[in-house]
């Protein structure tokens, strides 16, 4: 898919949220986006959907190993 398309593609939540992607909790994203947590975490699950970040959590690996 070309960058452009994925652009186009990403909702304005998840266009918030991803200058924000380095910080390391969600209330951090959540201040920096002003979008409240539910949004967040909504827009993170759609963004992994869409195969655009990946997480790295322990528990996430845990469950798709399972």
């Amino acid at each position: 898919m070309n960058i452009q398309k994925i652009i186009e593609s990403l909702s304005p939540n998840e266009r918030k949220i991803l200058p924000h992607l380095e910080e390391k909790n969600i209330q951090e994203i959540c201040k920096k986006s002003n979008l409240d947590k539910i949004s967040v975490l909504r827009s993170l699950k759609y963004l992994k959907n869409k195969k655009i970040i990946f997480s790295t959590n322990k528990e996430e690996i845990s469950k798709k190993t399972a």
